[in-house]
């Protein structure tokens, strides 16, 4: 991925191989750079030549899990697996308002909204997920490999999801952003010892009984004997489901 974005010199960009009609935006795990997954984009890229792929660049910075170590992070972790009561604000703002800035770039590009979807991979995955869950902008979906959703952001997302409610009942459904129903799929594997597979069925279960997700939203896999890692499998499931999410919001799928 030797291309970079010409808003953000550390971010990595692979172009559409045809007429660009939708973007993803991929973000890495803690102690990562762009190249950790750069397999994995160009795997999904040959599967989907009109999208285009941005891959952010978290700044490195002390890092509590690593003795203040200065590592590439989105935010700052004290445990792995996170315990529940960690939550950096912060960071997590700052790293939030960066993918938001990576939205508006593509949609001012001219790239529909609802054809921008984020994914990530670990930290970059709860990052993409809490960006999913409170922006207001209407994206198509957000993907998470081996992720899981701060447990302090979840009481802002249901208040994001019932002031919706409240917004659709009174101005006859003119407020469609932050609504529960975005497309979200998720994969983890059942032998992940850094972010367990507990935390990502503790996620399910918040998106399915808070915020009222449905199966048909939430598409959402357990790959047998899988680590903290990517596989083949994961990487078309999710290839398919991009193909599913872009051809349901119009344009070229192939």
């Amino acid at each position: 991925m030797a291309n970079t974005d010409v808003t953000d010199p550390g971010a990595a960009v692979v172009p559409a191989a045809k007429m660009h009609t939708a973007t993803v935006i991929f973000c890495h795990g803690l102690g990562q750079t762009t190249t950790f997954h750069e397999f994995d984009v160009q795997f999904l890229a040959q599967r989907l030549p009109f999208v285009k792929w941005v891959c952010p660049q978290a700044r490195k910075q002390p890092v509590s899990y690593n003795r203040g170590e200065r590592h590439p992070s989105w935010f700052d972790i004290w445990n792995f697996p996170p315990h529940i009561n960690e939550f950096d604000d912060s960071g997590v703002a700052e790293s939030i308002a960066i993918i938001e800035q990576y939205i508006l770039h593509e949609m001012h590009d001219g790239i529909d909204q609802r054809r921008i979807l984020l994914v990530g991979f670990g930290q970059g995955a709860a990052l993409c997920l809490m960006t999913a869950l409170t922006t207001l902008n209407d994206i198509g979906g957000a993907g998470s490999l081996s992720g899981w959703i701060p447990h302090k952001i979840r009481d802002v997302c249901f208040f994001f999801t019932n002031i919706l409610m409240e917004s659709v009942t009174k101005l006859s459904q003119n407020i469609v952003q932050n609504d529960p129903s975005i497309p979200i799929f998720w994969a983890h594997g059942d032998a992940d010892t850094e972010i367990p597979l507990r935390y990502g069925r503790n996620s399910i279960e918040f998106l399915r009984q808070r915020l009222g997700m449905t199966r048909e939203t939430l598409h959402y896999i357990e790959y047998a004997d899988l680590g903290h890692e990517t596989s083949e499998d994961v990487l078309k499931d999710l290839a398919s489901w991009i193909i599913d999410i872009l051809a349901s919001n119009a344009g070229e799928t192939a």
